[in-house]
């Protein structure tokens, strides 16, 4: 997207990375929402889109970039799926919690523990913005769910391997970065919202610890949380009306 870009005011996109964990919220799209914005609580109107961006960081971002130069930007993005919690991390139970995140990194865990090195050009962060869709969904989600925070890393493959000492043998990358889940896809969905210039925070169900038995436990229980959580969101983002009925 160049300078003269489009933003269309009042468009959402609720996206996933691939269709099972956005399946349910696809009764959204392009429907119009009535959410109550501000201390008035006045309600303000919002058009829905959901796809799917497909797995990894380039290709999410990639899929974002591209359906905002053929669709125009949104103004606010939501991402919705799943996240491992990393193992030196107590608070955040794997099956039970559900992470809210505006932070989101792209840290290889080589580089963590020391064994690979990251150019400094190389930007490896990305903030976040909770515009006001991404603030009721806070809100709301905490009324229902057990909402814990901290920030996403993304890798470029599932981590196996992962050192629990990390945090205190290796100069404290954990609390310095605030990285508590890993998920392939967030941090190039958000480096897309800042190029952009979008709101965007990531909603994730944290199904698994992350380490060698990471992608069993993601297995049995990324269906029912990911349910969860798409029918609770559907209880909070209740459609009006298509604007062409």
């Amino acid at each position: 997207m160049g300078p003269d870009k489009k933003i269309i005011e009042g468009e959402v996109w609720l996206i996933g990375a691939f269709e099972p964990e956005i399946d349910l919220l696809m009764v959204l799209e392009d429907q119009l929402i009535d959410l109550p914005i501000g201390s008035g609580q006045q309600k303000e109107k919002f058009r829905v889109r959901t796809f799917a961006t497909g797995v990894g960081s380039l290709t999410a971002a990639l899929t974002v970039l591209g359906r905002a130069q053929e669709l125009g930007a949104p103004f606010e993005m939501v991402f919705v799926g799943s996240s491992g919690a990393y193992p030196n991390d107590s608070e955040a139970e794997a099956g039970e919690a559900y992470a809210f995140s505006t932070r989101f990194f792209g840290y290889d865990v080589l580089a963590l523990e020391g064994r690979a090195h990251i150019p400094a050009p190389m930007q490896v962060e990305a903030a976040g913005r909770t515009g006001p869709v991404g603030r009721w969904l806070e809100t709301e989600l905490k009324k229902r769910l057990k909402v814990v925070y901290g920030a996403i890393n993304s890798t470029s493959s599932v981590t196996l391997a992962f050192d629990a000492k990390l945090e205190k043998d290796k100069g404290g990358a954990f609390s310095k970065t605030g990285m508590r889940f890993e998920n392939l896809e967030a941090f190039g969905v958000a480096r897309a919202a800042e190029k952009l210039d979008a709101a965007f925070v990531a909603i994730t169900a944290v199904t698994n610890l992350v380490g060698p038995d990471g992608s069993r436990q993601w297995q049995s229980r990324h269906r029912p949380m990911s349910e969860q959580l798409q029918t609770t969101l559907l209880s909070i983002l209740r459609p009006t009306r298509p604007e062409n009925p």
